[in-house]
């Protein structure tokens, strides 16, 4: 599976801010290191991690994306690998916890969010790197929920697949303008 985003982190992390968070599947932010961790919790509980190797920026779009390819986590950072690690093949475990954006047990991510994408396999780097500045159509193969945030108003976040993925906005947050370059 793979999770991506475009972040843009106003401050350091503070606590494990969720970037993206769905009980137990995640891509969070680091206290102290402002790093980011990637991984999972398999259908045995045990939980499988890998942090990136290098910070995430304050003030500066970046793109990210874990992915579980079935024998290594990848963290990748504008397209670039930054850090694998192998673990081997595992059943990642599932869970009905809601999908959260921005937060992560009670820790909040203090920035923007753009482009979140949430797919049921692997992505290679070759496709990260291709689909990094362009927008989605919704209706590509493994994609299972997408969220561009390309509203102006209003509390629904739109899933732009079949899914129909739907989220409701929390905290009255501010809409703007991305300016990572679309391509």
């Amino acid at each position: 599976f793979t999770l991506e985003a475009w972040v843009y982190k106003a401050s350091p992390f503070s606590g494990a801010p969720g970037i993206i968070s769905k009980g137990d599947y995640f891509l969070v932010g680091q206290s102290g290191t402002d790093q980011i961790t990637f991984g999972f919790v398999d259908s045995s509980t045990t939980p499988h991690t890998i942090d990136s190797l290098s910070a995430i920026p304050n003030n500066q779009w970046v793109h990210l994306a874990g992915v579980y390819d079935g024998a290594d986590l990848l963290i990748y950072r504008d397209g670039v690998l930054d850090n694998r690690a192998t673990i081997g093949a595992f059943t990642v475990a599932t869970t009905s916890a809601n999908l959260e954006l921005g937060k992560n047990a009670g820790n909040y991510f203090n920035g923007t969010l753009d482009e979140v994408r949430l797919w049921n396999l692997a992505r290679s780097q070759t496709q990260l790197q291709r689909a990094l500045h362009h927008t989605l159509s919704g209706s590509e193969p493994g994609l299972a929920a997408y969220y561009n945030f390309d509203q102006t108003a209003g509390v629904i976040l739109p899933d732009l697949t079949n899914g129909g993925n739907h989220g409701t906005l929390m905290n009255l947050p501010a809409w703007t303008i991305a300016t990572w370059r679309y391509g």
